[in-house]
């Protein structure tokens, strides 16, 4: 089991019904459909129910981002391994165009990563992203992520496979 963290704007959090109002307005919103992340809002609520079945089954999964200063919740960020995907994956999202270019998606993806391979003892994992979103691929380049034409694909997916080191192999 992973536990919750805190870094210098943010505490991640997991899951809980506070944050789903926001989770609801973002995979409703412009942004999200943008993304190719929209979502009806009954497939946001079976989204919602994957979330947190994914805490339960496995004991870690998505964080919500809640910047520190204002309690507001700004994204979610963290390692799930739902059935659908071929490898683990440590995803990130922010739900406001506005927390864009703050350093807040490092910030989280950084705390993320260390649960990753402090508290669950990986030594690798990937991150499947959209060719178009070139924000999540300079994100997954800065936390020390390649490009691995060789890693499987999911299903039905296009999107580009980004394999993160253990912090060993960055030293």
């Amino acid at each position: 089991m992973i536990r919750a963290r805190s870094t210098e704007r943010l505490h991640l959090e997991r899951p809980d019904e506070p944050h789903w109002p926001t989770f609801l307005a973002f995979y409703g919103s412009e942004r999200a459909r943008k993304l190719g992340w929209a979502r009806t809002p009954q497939a946001a609520r079976e989204f919602w129910a994957l979330l947190h079945n994914h805490w339960e089954t496995r004991g870690f999964g998505w964080f919500v981002l809640i910047e520190r200063a204002s309690r507001r919740p700004v994204g979610m960020c963290g390692p799930w391994a739902p059935l659908h995907l071929p490898e683990p994956e440590l995803a990130w999202s922010l739900w406001d165009d506005g927390d864009e270019g703050r350093g807040i998606a490092f910030e989280a993806a950084h705390a993320a990563h260390a649960c990753v391979f402090g508290d669950l003892g990986w030594t690798t994992i990937v991150s499947y992203i959209n060719p178009s979103n070139h924000r999540s691929i300079a994100l997954a380049e800065r936390l020390g992520a390649r490009l691995d034409p060789n890693a499987p694909q999911p299903e039905n997916k296009d999107c580009l496979v980004f394999r993160h080191p253990a912090p060993e192999a960055l030293a």
